[in-house]
């Protein structure tokens, strides 16, 4: 093996790094949308110095020395430095050159100061080309778990299919589908390439997917294989063939599996969140498929996949059991992408099993016990119960997110963002469904008072709550042969499924929620906008028999959108609606209410111009609608490469914690027409993105050189900006921007966590290089729009 610091020529063989200099977390370990840290500030002033064995480093916790460390014979470093904490390794190359840099462990690698996303889940799947100048080249990356190590290798080709980490579905005896797949592609070149993959699977051919990728970078692209019929259980032979202009071309080989009736298999389905293919796995019933049945929808934890989920559970004879994957196997905690992605999975498994719509049930494990809380919170109407097995409450309560005990006014708004986590806002709306308790008295993962605070708090107002504590249960147990694991297979929390049924219609609706692009609509009424975004909206709203059809009372509801089928039985309808007589009159299949400025309710048309649960902010709620980075090419080479890297970088943390494919595109390569739908993020400013005054110009933001105006308020220094706004002539879309007026300040917002689970951030944010290195106390400003997008009065 060769040292961290080496001379090497043209690379031609694998460089191991077998010494690397380290240095212990000196960053807050805290949840947070801004992390304090001292050298990624440096790194974004580009005033890092590669550091020399016992120099310190001084961060907003403390102070550590780098050390040497050697690895092992593994090739793996392990050392309590690297729980949070930084390497540092150095390669002097005799020509510019490209390599592949194959490491594992790290959230990110600086390499000569551009960030590249790293391999959160240490699993070695991500393997990305880099450029290596010609002289001395470093590498500086943060390591979280513990563990870490790195290889250089040469490139397979210059455009090729990586045999890691692919996306597949499994084929059924005598059924013929067709399906989706994903495979990782790589782009070893630095210019855009345009690549054609198509599958064969067995003697068919599926359609042909063409895409275009950025320089120096891998996009993990979705296609559909053919319709293929097995005869027999056992393995699919698959070929992937991909051509590139003026590229060899490349046929790698993998293998699917077709599974006979009644086992378990996996679903493979295209995500309308950013166009990747996402799977489940299901267990299926006892007998023949048939509609009816009921289904379960089980969501796993921290480091499991849909496919061990599926394991630990026996077929029954009454339902399907569908286990979603939030994407990864940590993901985003079942929140966010994660939560969308569970009613991705299980909408695209009602389609295809048929279940009965009354008997659709929630529960999880660890993680998903958590989900099984917000999943159910947030969306009362879906479930006939939901059961959470060694289930955490909140991001608070166990997974150590900041909170603000004495808040400036930015993190106030900060914190506000943050109600969207806070599952205890909507406690009362579990009312709508049972709720079965499960966890092991032993925990020694998540605590049993986890489980016990919840039941305190429902048995306040709730009565259909069960539960059950496993005398001496650890977090996952096992104590009876039957087929499952005891932990979330449990017989009286299945049988107390079979007593529930899901409300399909009531004459009451008691409903909160905190925003409503994650939940906005329970039954027949729907809270379409808020006066004051991310506080608590309540409704509670009656359908009578009477002259008054409607009653009830509201709370922070800007607009009110109700079903007019289910509220009308003539022509018109007479409502009370907070002490306030209305006469409402029967058009169209939507009844739209909305406040005054003096606070009345009045009828109203479908708005138009206003947040909507469909784009609602804030800044997180633009990575949804196949989503595409836009880069900016106005400016001269050199800035276009700096905003380039900038949104490589978004997308390179999106395809390995997401599964997911953020797609890079050209400014002047998008296509009104084919983008209309897609919600966009504009990386740039107003001088270097060509569509920056197509879609921003009327923006309240303001980003200049030097400042950045807030409305009249303006924000002064060298800074960048995150927005979301709605999408010119596109009702229920948005384009966001990572933006500066000297995109050297766009080097501020790389270690933003706007991509991690969890985290919250309003409709914008103004921050420059004071908050890479001190935290939230040093953003200059954050907030959010009134309801029809404008700035507020400050």
């Amino acid at each position: 093996m060769l040292t961290a610091f080496v001379t090497v020529g043209f690379l031609s063989q694998q460089i191991v790094i077998d010494h690397v200099l380290a240095v212990a977390q000196t960053s807050s370990r805290t949840r947070t949308p801004f992390p304090a840290d001292a050298l990624a500030e440096a790194v974004a002033r580009e005033q890092f110095k590669a550091p020399r064995e016992g120099e310190t480093v001084e961060g907003p916790t403390g102070r550590a020395q780098w050390k040497k460390l050697s690895a092992k014979a593994d090739d793996w470093f392990e050392d309590e430095a690297l729980v949070g904490g930084y390497v540092f390794f150095e390669l002097d190359s005799a020509r510019e050159q490209t390599m592949v840099l194959d490491a594992a462990g790290h959230a990110m690698v600086y390499v000569n100061g551009v960030a590249r996303g790293g391999d959160v889940y240490a699993d070695g799947t991500v393997k990305l080309p880099v450029n290596l100048r010609k002289g001395k080249n470093w590498f500086l990356a943060p390591v979280g778990r513990g563990r870490f190590r790195a290889r250089l290798v040469p490139a397979a080709a210059p455009v090729s299919v990586l045999a890691d980490d692919p996306t597949f579905p499994d084929y059924q005896v005598d059924r013929s589908e067709r399906k989706w797949a994903a495979a990782v592609v790589q782009n070893a070149t630095d210019q855009w390439r345009t690549v054609t993959l198509q599958a064969r699977v067995g003697d068919q051919e599926g359609p042909k997917r063409t895409a275009v990728l950025g320089p120096l970078t891998n996009r993990k692209l979705a296609l559909e294989l053919p319709a293929f019929t097995p005869s027999a259980a056992g393995p699919v032979p698959t070929t992937l063939t991909l051509t590139s202009p003026g590229m060899p071309e490349s046929k790698p080989e993998f293998t699917l599996a077709a599974r006979a009736p009644g086992e378990r298999y996996k679903v493979t389905y295209q995500s309308d969140i950013d166009g990747s293919v996402q799977y489940y796995s299901v267990v299926p019933a006892f007998g023949e498929r048939r509609p009816g049945r009921a289904l379960v929808l089980s969501i796993h934890g921290a480091g499991v996949e849909a496919t061990s989920q599926a394991g630990a559970y026996g077929r029954k004879d009454w339902a399907d059991i569908v286990c979603a994957t939030n994407r990864r196997p940590y993901g985003f905690n079942w929140e966010d992408w994660g939560r969308l992605d569970a009613y991705e999975a299980l909408a695209d498994a009602e389609s295809r099993l048929q279940p009965d719509p009354s008997q659709i049930y929630l529960t999880g494990h660890s993680m998903g016990g958590h989900g099984t809380w917000y999943l159910g919170l947030t969306d009362p109407d879906r479930w006939g119960a939901i059961a959470p097995c060694a289930g955490w409450i909140s991001m608070w309560t166990y997974a150590n997110a900041i909170d603000y005990p004495d808040p400036t006014p930015v993190e106030a708004q900060l914190r506000r963002a943050a109600n969207v986590s806070d599952i205890l806002l909507n406690l009362r709306n579990a009312s709508a469904f049972g709720v079965y308790v499960l966890h092991g008295a032993e925990d020694e993962t998540v605590p049993v008072s986890e489980a016990r605070t919840m039941r305190e708090k429902l048995a306040e107002f709730h009565r259909d709550v069960d539960w059950h504590e496993e005398p001496g249960g650890s977090h996952w147990y096992d104590h009876s042969d039957d087929p499952g694991a005891d932990c979330i297979d449990y017989p009286p929390l299945f049988e107390f499924f079979r007593r529930h049924r899901r409300a399909l219609d009531t004459d009451r609706v008691v409903f909160s929620t905190v925003s409503p692009a994650v939940n906005s609509k329970c039954h027949w009424a729907e809270v379409y906008n808020q006066e004051r975004p991310l506080e608590v909206s309540k409704i509670d709203l009656t359908l009578g028999l009477g002259s008054v059809r409607l009653r009830g009372t509201t709370s922070n509801v800007r607009t009110l959108c109700l079903d007019t089928e289910r509220l009308f039985m003539g022509e018109t309808a007479l409502a009370e609606l907070d002490g306030q007589d209305l006469t409402l009159p029967r058009v169209g299949p939507k009844t739209w209410l909305r406040r005054d400025s003096n606070g009345a309710w009045r009828v109203a048309e479908e708005p138009v111009g206003e947040k909507s649960p469909a784009a609602y902010g804030g800044f997180k709620d633009v990575f949804r609608h196949r989503f595409a980075l836009v880069v900016g090419t106005g400016g001269t080479q050199g800035e276009s490469e700096e905003i380039y890297n900038r949104a490589r970088y978004d997308a390179e943390v999106w395809w390995p914690r997401a599964n997911g494919d953020a797609e890079i595109v050209r400014d002047i390569d998008v296509d009104p027409q084919k983008f209309a739908d897609r919600n966009l993020v504009l990386y740039g400013g107003p001088t270097t993105n060509r569509l920056w005054n197509t879609y921003l110009d009327k923006s309240p933001i303001n980003v200049q050189t030097g400042r950045i105006m807030i409305g009249t308020k303006a924000q002064v220094g060298k800074l960048a900006c995150l927005v979301a706004l709605p999408k010119v002539g596109r009702q229920g879309r948005l384009v966001g921007a990572v933006g500066a007026g000297d995109v050297s300040a766009l080097r501020a917002t790389t270690r933003l966590t706007y991509l991690a689970a969890a985290t919250h951030f309003p409709d914008w944010v103004v921050t420059g290089f004071e908050a890479v290195g001190e935290g939230t106390g040093k953003v200059a400003d954050a907030g959010f729009f009134t309801p029809d997008w404008k700035a507020p009065n400050f």
